[in-house]
């Protein structure tokens, strides 16, 4: 599952930081909870972000920074039902915890017009969709949660 989720946000976060925004970190959580597991970051080939609005962009970041909110969330249930589990990846937001403030200024500063808003929801839902696809077409093999339950 995290090699599904890596191959979403890793394109996500440097089309981010193209657009001058600075997501929670992603890459080293993702790295370090994979190799914890024995894997390694996939391969990168799709998707392939490529937001030409910034606004389109913020709303993208709208999505990265919820998903980093939700995570923190999520840390305390996996640490309870799988202890020996690496959670770094969940945890990531709670380094940052005015993150999520920061992302609703910012948003509610620049996505005053329509347009703006329409932008937004569109980048937004561009990654929801990347998602959704990404782990519907997720092979069935086992991710080495497995092995944590030894």
């Amino acid at each position: 599952l995290l090699e599904v989720l890596a191959s979403v946000h890793l394109p996500l976060d440097a089309e981010l930081r193209r657009h001058g925004l600075a997501p929670t970190a992603v890459t080293a959580p993702l790295r370090s909870d994979l190799q914890d597991l024995g894997r390694s970051l996939p391969e990168l080939g799709h998707p392939t972000f490529r937001f030409t609005d910034p606004a389109e962009a913020l709303g993208a970041w709208y999505v990265a920074e919820g998903w980093a909110l939700g995570g923190r969330v999520l840390t305390g249930i996996v640490r309870g039902a799988l202890p020996a589990a690496p959670v770094r990846y969940l945890a990531r937001g709670e380094a940052q915890p005015g993150s999520w403030a920061a992302v609703r200024r910012r948003l509610d500063t620049n996505l005053v017009e329509p347009n703006a808003r329409r932008a937004a929801v569109a980048g937004a839902r561009s990654v929801f969709d990347e998602f959704a696809t990404a782990l519907s077409t997720r092979p069935s093999e086992t991710t080495g949660a497995d092995d944590l339950s030894r």
